[in-house]
């Protein structure tokens, strides 16, 4: 039977200029050999009326990345909101489910945000590297 990834599914929230939060949910499914070749759907729930179409897929290899966006409106979540996965085999009756607490990350702007080994800097260099050539 196909399994969602014991700690795999993840859940980031980034408010956008509107005051609604975008949400991305990732998660990822095991199958069994048999299972290969098996059409399958998923659907993601974040509040009583932030409900992502459920979309169909196809089971191509053992495990399978998924990744769900929803947008939703701030003054309906609280602090304790949760997003649940469900995933069925098309046209079957038992759901896969899974759950997992939002995290929100409020928005900042670029000239605000922490840099670290890999950012490119203002002047097009990577903050933290060492320079080649002469000084």
């Amino acid at each position: 039977m196909a399994r969602i990834g014991d700690d795999s599914l993840i859940v980031r929230g980034e408010q956008r200029a509107d005051g609604t939060w975008l949400f991305t949910i990732r998660y990822t499914v095991h199958f069994e050999p048999g299972e290969l070749g098996t059409r399958f759907a998923d659907s993601v729930q974040v509040s009583a009326d932030s409900r992502a179409t459920s979309v169909p897929f196809l089971a191509c290899g053992r495990s399978v990345l998924r990744k769900k966006r929803v947008v939703v409106d701030d003054r309906t979540l609280t602090d304790e909101a949760y997003a649940t996965v469900c995933v069925r085999r098309r046209g079957g009756a038992d759901a896969l489910t899974q759950s997992a607490r939002l995290r929100r990350i409020s928005t900042q702007s670029p000239g605000t945000r922490p840099r670290g080994p890999g950012v490119v800097s203002s002047d097009g260099r990577l903050s933290g590297g060492a320079r080649s050539g002469p000084s």
